[in-house]
């Protein structure tokens, strides 16, 4: 079973290997929103999803 909770580092890693500072900047413009389980920060496996469908497309020119 996979955990439903990602840390900060598991959630960029889950993201194609971005880095956490990447997805602290996403963070800050709202694109993905972390919870708190007490001091830690920590994303929902949907809301990695959420964000990783919403990317957009990128079509070779």
């Amino acid at each position: 079973m996979e955990p439903e909770l990602l840390s900060k580092k598991d959630a960029a890693q889950a993201l194609a290997g971005m880095s956490t500072r990447e997805l602290d900047r996403y963070v800050r413009r709202g694109a993905i929103t972390p919870r708190m389980l007490g001091s830690r920060v920590v994303f929902t496996r949907d809301e990695v999803r959420r964000f990783a469908t919403e990317l957009p497309t990128w079509e070779p020119k």
